[in-house]
């Protein structure tokens, strides 16, 4: 399974945030008649933008990679949920989806990235745990 180079993943968030930026404009305007909040339209653009980029990750054909590619794009995803989940850390999904994501993916030869992910999620975990218990 071929997996998108950086220059790719780059070309596919440029031409994805300006579409989706605008778009996240239009609607606030046609909802609130105003622009009310800039950094949220950012911020969601920038989020879809970057999932855009890393599709060929997630949404994957099952004749379209070998039985041994799947450890490694566990290991990836494990990295992607652990960032998402520790930015988004009341939002415990991310982060369990990193732990099984990440425990996939230690069988890898991507190993780092999967301990890496399970690292950050562990932190968004604490943060969490930190938010609810006070």
């Amino acid at each position: 399974m071929e997996l998108y180079s950086k220059k790719e993943r780059l070309m596919i968030f440029l031409k994805n945030f300006p579409i989706i930026f605008l778009v996240g404009l239009l609607l606030e305007f046609l909802i609130h008649k105003y622009i009310k909040d800039l950094t949220a339209i950012l911020i969601i653009s920038f989020g879809v933008s970057i999932g855009a980029a890393f599709k060929d990750l997630f949404f994957i054909r099952r004749s379209s990679y070998k039985k041994s590619d799947l450890p490694d794009i566990n290991a990836y995803r494990s990295l992607f949920f652990g960032i998402i989940g520790t930015v988004s850390f009341p939002l415990l999904l991310g982060n369990i989806l990193s732990m099984f994501f990440g425990i996939k993916g230690l069988k890898s030869s991507k190993k780092s990235f999967a301990i890496v992910g399970i690292i950050i999620s562990l932190i968004g975990l604490l943060l969490a745990a930190y938010l609810y218990l006070n």
